[in-house]
């Protein structure tokens, strides 16, 4: 099979640095799905991958408004939605299915920016930076991860992809990244105060579990 990043053949059915490994996952339709963490590990796998066909396809006019990080973050959590109904035999490899969702969340936004006309623009850009590092830096232990060795292009991805596999994604962006007060996203999510308290302990928990696999997954690609 083709990969339309770099060449290299990669099938849904093989695991991050391994040629054949075991299936983990379900049977439907005589489809092998994957469960949630082999299925992180395989996007995990494809960052940079994502990362270098999304920067060099984003239009110019976009740039301003919206980074390749934020498309990339999108892209992650509609294959986590899509997860479900993905067919490698019929859809062909990992890589195909990530470029097909892209082009149309580049497309998209062009549509979106072209009729809005938003702004925002590199001041924007530089906050969300600083809050996805402090994320990173906050949930990941230096004493047991080697996290200095990540840049911090690379943490802010983790933490991204981390929360883009999320249920609650929207809550924890909101909170987390943007810093909008419980108030406010309680009364835009339709919540109370205290359901979200709980929403958001149980994603610093799956955000530590979730930047602790990325860092993991980093290193034995690197070793």
């Amino acid at each position: 099979m083709r990969n339309d990043y770099d060449g290299n053949s990669y099938d849904v059915r093989d695991r991050v640095g391994s040629a054949r490994p075991k299936q983990t996952g379900i049977k439907r339709n005589s489809v092998v799905l994957l469960d949630e963490n082999a299925f992180y590990a395989l996007l995990a796998d494809k960052t940079d991958n994502l990362r270098r066909f999304v920067a060099a396809r984003l239009p110019s006019l976009l740039q301003d408004v919206v980074s390749a990080e934020d498309i990339m973050q999108a892209v992650w959590a509609k294959a986590f939605q899509q997860r479900s109904s993905f067919a490698p035999h019929s859809t062909g490899t990992v890589d195909a299915w990530l470029l097909k969702i892209a082009r149309n969340e580049i497309a998209d936004t062009w549509r979106q920016h072209m009729t809005t006309k938003r702004g925002g623009g590199r001041k924007r850009f530089d906050l969300i930076d600083t809050s996805l590092t402090n994320v990173f830096r906050t949930l990941v232990s230096p004493g047991k991860t080697p996290s200095s060795e990540l840049s911090f292009q690379e943490q802010r991805e983790a933490v991204r992809l981390a929360i883009a596999s999320l249920p609650h994604r929207e809550i924890v962006w909101a909170r987390e990244i943007e810093g909008i007060p419980m108030e406010e996203i309680a009364s835009r999510f339709g919540k109370t105060e205290r359901a979200l308290a709980g929403i958001l302990r149980r994603a610093r928990l799956q955000l530590r579990d979730r930047l602790g696999q990325f860092v993991e997954l980093r290193n034995k690609s690197a070793s």
